[in-house]
């Protein structure tokens, strides 16, 4: 969740906890803040959803690329060179045991890594008298699965970040349109009472933090008026 869309949400926290601290007595005006209430009770969720859908989708990505570093420097670099010993034997086995080049997309590595498992399971005797155990096929094939669903993980995540973040943004113009249509009333309802009209301000305004300046490099400190200059410099 970006910062500006936090402190927007932060705001309407404050506003809804104002209006429950001092309820309107008017029934039209009471649903304003019953709308209030419903709005920000959905954009919490909604920020929760969004955050928690970034958190999936990352930890799914650094999950696949920790299976594809082991992919290719181990098992997809092993079965792809004894297929290449393999090769000279037999031609018609040339080009089937080419690795996935490492700055492919996950997807088209995806599919190279497939039909190199392919090749191998086709060819399994044949690669076994070049040096290529079964287990590996089989160990080539589980990290295959587990990559791909790290990718189905890693994209479910991104859906719903997304789609969260889509919901979030239409929900906090809703509550924009609500705080101002407050403001109205409350400027009206506190107009004799400067205390609970500050105390409304407070709540609707929004805090952006913002970076402290950093403090200028300490110089020499100035003499005091009259003090005597410092040994060996004239006055």
């Amino acid at each position: 969740m970006q910062r500006n869309v936090g402190s927007k949400l932060e705001m309407a926290v404050r506003v809804r906890g104002f209006v429950r601290a001092h309820p309107f007595s008017d029934p039209t005006h009471a649903a304003l803040g019953a709308r209030l209430e419903e709005a920000v009770t959905k954009a919490q969720a909604l920020a929760v959803r969004e955050q928690t859908g970034r958190l999936d989708a990352g930890a799914a990505v650094r999950h696949r690329r920790e299976l594809r570093r082991y992919l290719q420097r181990e098992l997809i670099r092993y079965v792809s060179r004894v297929g290449g010993v393999a090769s000279k034997d037999h031609p018609e086995l040339i080009g089937r045991f080419v690795a996935p080049r490492a700055q492919m997309r996950s997807a088209t590595f995806l599919a190279r890594a497939w039909d190199l498992l392919e090749a191998a399971k086709t060819h399994r005797e044949l690669l076994a008298a070049h040096g290529l155990a079964a287990t590996q096929v089989d160990d080539l094939a589980t990290a295959l699965n587990r990559y791909e669903a790290a990718t189905d993980r890693a994209d479910a995540g991104r859906r719903a970040h997304v789609g969260a973040r889509a919901e979030l943004l239409s929900i906090m113009a809703d509550l924009g349109e609500l705080v101002r249509l407050l403001d109205t009333l409350n400027q009206m309802r506190f107009r004799d009472d400067p205390d609970l009209r500050a105390a409304w301000d407070s709540a609707r305004n929004q805090v952006v933090a913002r970076p402290q300046p950093e403090e200028p490099l300490a110089g020499p400190t100035p003499a005091p008026p009259g003090a005597e200059p410092p040994l060996g410099k004239a006055a």
